[in-house]
């Protein structure tokens, strides 16, 4: 079997490494000239490291970055709202939770692609199948066969286009900012995630490794905001006036090092293929950052198809039970992120209070419950 994978992002790399355990043999796509990851940082969350850890990359992950210890919710005084122990919870489910640059763990799963198996400058432009074959197009007149064809193409996916219409994905109505302070592990207890929540706007932070601290910060803005060279500035006049070490993470981040990107969603969809095609990771579900599972679920769905397509000779009915399995584990997380979001990026005073208190005043109990829920993902099950 020959699965076409379009687009060479971290869904579609991590499908590629899983097909190729299976023994599937895989083409990406990539329509840049070179595979590579904007300079930010990525959560690998307990979910997610388990199937790195069933790839034989988690050794390696884990050798790149302290894992989380605990994760906390915080004013923006710095009152500690809400205390998720997440270090028990990880070692209960037998993998850490970890943050590292994504062009780390980019370089990691390219490691385990062999270079003949990945083609860049390559931009699809459609595909056309049949009952035995798929056929991929490209916009530079080249074409490529294979069985299956997988849309791993992010939030503007083009494969999405012609599985499912031409529809914008959400704009939620703010930006993340992202940024990678150097030198400041010492601005930031080990093992400590915080995220701190004012009105309008969140700031979150933790360390990745090689004395760096990962953080982000968001704002309500409109969907043409364009913060051009002046976001270091206009981070530190939005968030002044928060707890130490926020000011001094920015201060201590090069501007060339901070990313600001438009936070796009989208409602659950119900059709996620069609015959011998497949959407996956962004591209069919596209979820606001707020819980931190975007990418975890993209490298869910590559294990999860993996294992479909190497139980059976039947590609299509494979990549109908993979849309199944994961349907409505996906919907959850987009779902409970926009809702987050929405609470997050609250600029009602009144209103802000009231998030304030409620989720001082939830039972960590509650707490370790939603967390369980997000973390859990069994890799024997799939």
């Amino acid at each position: 079997m020959r699965a076409l994978i379009i687009g060479g992002g971290i869904g579609g790399l991590t499908t590629a490494v899983a097909l190729q355990q299976q023994g599937i043999d895989v083409k990406v796509f990539e329509q840049m000239p070179e595979i590579t990851e904007a300079g930010a940082g990525i959560f690998i969350q307990t979910n997610a490291m388990k199937v790195y850890d069933e790839l034989g990359l988690g050794q390696e992950l884990r050798a790149v970055s302290p894992p989380v210890d605990v994760f906390e919710i915080r004013s923006a005084k710095g009152t500690v709202l809400a205390r998720f122990p997440y270090k028990e919870i990880a070692a209960e489910f037998g993998a850490p939770g970890i943050d590292l640059h994504r062009k780390e763990l980019v370089d990691l799963l390219l490691q385990r692609i062999p270079p003949s198996s990945i083609q860049v400058a390559m931009r699809f432009s459609r595909f056309e199948q049949s009952d035995n074959a798929v056929k991929a197009f490209f916009e530079d007149g080249s074409q490529a066969d294979g069985d299956v064809l997988i849309g791993a193409d992010g939030v503007y996916s083009q494969v999405r286009k012609q599985v499912l219409g031409d529809s914008p994905p959400d704009y939620a109505g703010y930006v993340f900012w992202r940024g990678i302070a150097t030198n400041a592990d010492s601005l930031l207890a080990p093992g400590v995630f915080f995220e701190s929540w004012g009105r309008g706007g969140r700031f979150g932070a933790v360390r990745m490794g090689k004395n760096r601290v990962y953080w982000y910060a968001s704002a309500n803005r409109p969907r043409d905001y364009n913060p051009g060279h002046q976001s270091k500035e206009e981070i530190l006049g939005l968030f002044a006036h928060y707890h130490e070490p926020v000011e001094a993470l920015v201060e201590q981040t090069d501007p060339s090092d901070i990313l600001c990107n438009n936070t796009n969603e989208r409602s659950p969809d119900s059709k996620w293929g069609e015959g011998r095609v497949t959407l996956l990771g962004d591209a069919i579900h596209p979820m606001s950052p707020n819980l931190g599972q975007g990418a975890c679920q993209a490298v869910e769905d590559a294990f999860v198809l993996a294992q479909q397509l190497a139980a059976t000779s039947d590609a299509s009915g494979a990549l109908r039970r993979y849309e199944e399995r994961r349907r409505a584990r996906t919907a959850y997380f987009q779902q409970r992120s926009r809702a987050l979001g929405e609470m997050g990026q609250s600029e009602n005073p009144v209103k802000c209070m009231m998030r304030n208190l409620f989720t001082r005043i939830t039972p960590s109990s509650v707490w370790e419950r939603q967390s369980r829920t997000q973390l859990w993902f069994d890799t024997k099950a799939s």
